[in-house]
């Protein structure tokens, strides 16, 4: 786990961190870097390191934890707008985001952490479901399952359209999601011959 402290130094620190290991990503695989070559690349001191990380995996969760609470930010912002809504309406802002900078994402995948992906988009959808009142017992009972089909979308569709090297803009992502999800394929596919 990571315990950084609301303070300058601790943050400044924890950056140096994360980019002496961005930097280290570049150059070899994720489970080969030790500790000592991340506090060496980023010039601080092992109890730097120790005061703000646990592991070298939790520099990764906390700079994904990072860009989804930018991200969420940054949807509040998209919908404050008037905007049509439309069926792209989550699929494309998120895509947007994700299209300016995806680093800690590929480097997530490169270090087969996808976990921490699934985990900060939950969060991201919990703490949005505290901002709005469903006033739906089902919806409430169930959250989890909601979460689990809404990260399960979103992350697997970032990944796929990452690994294609965003080879489509966010609005063409989302039009073949919303095709998906409303065509019959599914029952046409498994419907008896």
């Amino acid at each position: 786990m990571y315990h950084i402290k609301d303070d300058k130094r601790s943050k400044c620190s924890s950056e140096l961190i994360y980019k002496a290991l961005s930097d280290l990503m570049n150059k070899k695989n994720f489970d080969t870097i030790k500790i000592t070559e991340v506090v060496q690349t980023a010039q601080v001191g092992r109890a730097t390191f120790y005061r703000n990380f646990d592991h070298l995996e939790d520099v990764l969760y906390y700079k994904c934890n990072e860009r989804f609470s930018t991200l969420y930010g940054y949807l509040i912002d998209y919908y404050k707008e008037e905007r049509p809504i439309e069926y792209s309406f989550f699929i494309t802002p998120f895509l947007k985001f994700w299209y300016k900078d995806s680093k800690i994402i590929e480097e997530l995948m490169a270090a087969k952490r996808l976990k921490f992906l699934f985990d900060a988009f939950g969060a991201l959808l919990l703490k949005g479901f505290e901002d709005i009142d469903i006033g739906d017992p089902l919806f409430e009972d169930n959250i989890d399952y909601y979460i689990a089909l809404r990260s399960g979308i979103a992350i697997n569709v970032l990944i796929c359209w990452l690994q294609n090297k965003k080879n489509q803009t966010p609005e063409q992502i989302s039009e073949v999601i919303y095709v998906q999800m409303s065509s019959t394929f599914s029952r046409d596919l498994f419907k008896p011959q």
